[in-house]
């Protein structure tokens, strides 16, 4: 995108405002080596907001259909990405690193002036990407393929039965 929308975290949250639209995926650059394709796009819903202790936080929806490549079959996988995030805004690093070794703590985001909602975008749909996609069933399928092939050691099978044979038949 040319001109990426800013947000001032800390003012966003405090005036309770809302920011909705769409977002190609070729505008997300950490993203796109993932993807077969970015072709498509994703809609988000960012608004401002403040998380059950009543610190100002930044809700986040994102919707998409992102085009990842199993890693079964490495045929094209259409991943449906339905994400509804709270984060948290912090002031400093070192406020983030405080609750890192806590499951339970909420997500956190370091707040500033100037936070470009594309990144942040970004960085939440690489969070919720699976780690290796693949297709509920093409392990079925790969088993299914299997069964109808030769095993490739079928050969090497026979070869070793031919030399072993051999080898009674010259000691006797």
């Amino acid at each position: 995108m040319s001109q990426q929308p800013y947000i001032d975290g800390f003012e966003f949250a405090e005036s309770g405002e809302t920011r909705a639209g769409r977002w190609a995926l070729r505008e997300l650059p950490r993203l796109r080596p993932s993807l077969v394709d970015d072709a498509g796009e994703l809609h988000y819903e960012l608004r401002g907001t403040r998380d059950a202790l009543g610190r100002r936080a930044l809700g986040l929806k994102i919707s998409a259909v992102l085009p990842l490549c199993c890693q079964r079959c490495l045929d094209t996988l259409m991943f449906p990405l339905e994400l509804d995030a709270i984060l948290v805004l912090a002031t400093s690093e070192a406020e983030i690193d405080a609750d890192a070794d806590d499951p339970e703590a909420p997500d956190r985001v370091l707040a500033k002036r100037e936070m470009p909602i594309g990144e942040l975008i970004e960085e939440e749909v690489l969070l919720a990407m699976p780690f290796a996609p693949r297709h509920e069933r093409c392990g079925e399928r790969t088993r299914e393929i299997g069964e109808h092939r030769a095993s490739p050691f079928a050969g090497l099978s026979a070869l070793l039965e031919a030399s072993s044979g051999e080898a009674r038949n010259r000691r006797r």
